[in-house]
């Protein structure tokens, strides 16, 4: 394992495991363009490893071998952690949400009640928009209902927290021109707007429908996350 030509294969596919690691994991567009180009690099650099080691025909059949029969598990149990601990991520819920403290009836009568409120703030004021944060905080764990047993439930959570957001980025937009929305609130609008069509139909009849409809028409479009949910985990709003 001392020629240099083994170490710059070892290097190379630990170079393209991270690569492939920032591609999979990564939600903006940047982290996965950085894992692309680092993808090319080792990519080259595992091409010319393997170039200097069919070289030495006297080390190449024999290592090349011995390293797929030695390290061949290795990476299939790598490949499922990976694999599993994504799904995990995805699906598992990082803490309770307080929606799940709420259960059946009751919870729908709270989102109702809290639909109509966000209905009842047409005028952009200081409480309106302290409204408009707090429940799109309140409601941004709406991932965590059940999408099959309370499908209707779980979309009008989304819808809340959606309608909300949007109300409140549309007025920012109005008076200082955007400046005071942040990163998270950028990619949750961008991660809803593409989770939106997933989700109408379990609650076609919801009157924040043509609220949202008519907010998103004035707030510029910007390109969906990869993946929409996962984004929507992560890019959880401030307190």
């Amino acid at each position: 394992m001392s020629e240099p030509f083994r170490q710059r294969f070892l290097v190379a596919l630990a170079t393209l495991t991270v690569a492939g690691g920032l591609i999979w994991w990564g939600v903006h567009p940047v982290t996965r363009l950085c894992g692309l180009v680092l993808l090319i690099v080792a990519g080259v650099g595992l091409v010319l490893a393997v170039r200097d080691l069919r070289r030495h025909r006297r080390h190449s059949r024999t290592y090349l071998r011995h390293f797929t029969v030695a390290y061949a598990p290795h990476f299939a149990v790598a490949i499922l952690l990976a694999a599993l601990l994504r799904a995990w991520i995805l699906f598992a819920p990082p803490e309770p949400s307080p929606l799940l403290a709420v259960e059946g009836t009751s919870l729908q009568e709270r989102i109702r009640a809290d639909t109509a409120r966000l209905l009842a703030a047409t005028n952009d004021s200081a409480e309106a928009r302290q409204l408009c944060h707090e429940l799109a905080q309140t409601y941004q764990t709406f991932f965590q209902i059940d999408t099959v047993a309370h499908a209707q439930v779980h979309a009008d959570a989304f819808l809340l927290s959606y309608a909300a957001l949007l109300r409140e980025t549309g007025w920012r937009l109005a008076t200082d021109g955007g400046g005071g929305i942040g990163r998270p609130a950028r990619v949750r609008l961008a991660a809803s707007a593409a989770y939106l069509p997933l989700i109408r139909a379990n609650s076609p009849d919801n009157p924040l429908l043509p609220l949202i409809d008519e907010t998103r028409r004035q707030i510029p479009e910007r390109r969906p996350p990869r993946y929409p949910l996962h984004a929507l985990r992560r890019y959880a709003l401030p307190e």
